[in-house]
């Protein structure tokens, strides 16, 4: 279902000719190659980040503020709140000018400091081929994310030695999943996205891509089309 709901969704169908064409003549069904794969890119705990913590630089002793999860930079706790408030000291190991660490998206006048990992949040890739374009559709669990992340998934699936026609990506619109937009900073003229973590992010999207690609198996895909009635107005959000 996801396949036929995803290709659908894209208007596109796969026929073994080649290309992105319309609906299979009955008793002809197309053969196709297909793989899924899922990954979790919530953020590892402190000292279990894959590779090391580039977050965990070089600090003095006075900057011991907890730190629950990887890739969050040093600070001084010094109103002994739990979490970084704009004011302490921190180590800028990347140089950005701000404190990174771990806020959840979804906006708001506060901050929201993420303390534990209620469900994984990850991506879900479905790669199909039908022997003469193979394309990739993957959904993130983020409240959006910028198309320049988007072209880095991209970009590191094909150095990866992977090559594939497309690669779709959309995300969920999760609120509850670390803030890749930058509208939770620690305030509100700061970011509150974390570059360590998106860097996780990339890697492991492109991870379930790449993990998909080497899973497909010959199958078959059934899919279907639901038309609105044409009194029907659609009402969208105000979100982008």
């Amino acid at each position: 279902m996801l396949a036929a709901k995803s290709l659908l969704a894209l208007g596109l169908i796969l026929t073994p000719g080649g290309g992105f064409h319309g609906p299979v003549p009955h008793g002809h069904a197309a053969r196709f190659d297909v793989g899924a794969a899922v990954t979790s890119f919530s953020p590892p705990l402190a000292g279990q980040a894959p590779g090391g913590d580039p977050a965990n630089c070089a600090h003095s002793a006075l900057y011991d503020g907890p730190r629950t999860f990887a890739y969050e930079e040093p600070y001084e706790d010094l109103m002994d709140l739990g979490h970084y408030t704009p004011g302490d000291p921190f180590v800028d190991c990347n140089g950005d000018g701000r404190w990174d660490g771990n806020l959840l998206g979804g906006g708001g006048n506060n901050p929201r400091f993420f303390t534990r990992v209620a469900d994984p949040v990850g991506a879900r890739a479905l790669v199909v081929g039908n022997g003469s374009q193979t394309i990739a559709v993957e959904v993130v669990d983020q409240e959006g994310l910028f198309n320049v992340y988007a072209d880095r998934i991209r970009a590191l699936v094909a150095a990866d030695g992977i090559h594939l026609g497309q690669i779709f990506i959309s995300s969920t619109h999760d609120e509850a999943a670390p803030d890749s937009l930058g509208l939770g900073g620690v305030s509100e003229t700061t970011s509150g996205v974390n570059n360590y973590w998106v860097d996780y992010l990339v890697k492991q999207s492109a991870l379930a891509i790449e993990q998909a690609y080497h899973a497909m198996r010959p199958a078959q895909i059934r899919y279907t089309e639901v038309l609105e009635p044409s009194n029907v107005r659609q009402c969208w959000s105000s979100y982008p």
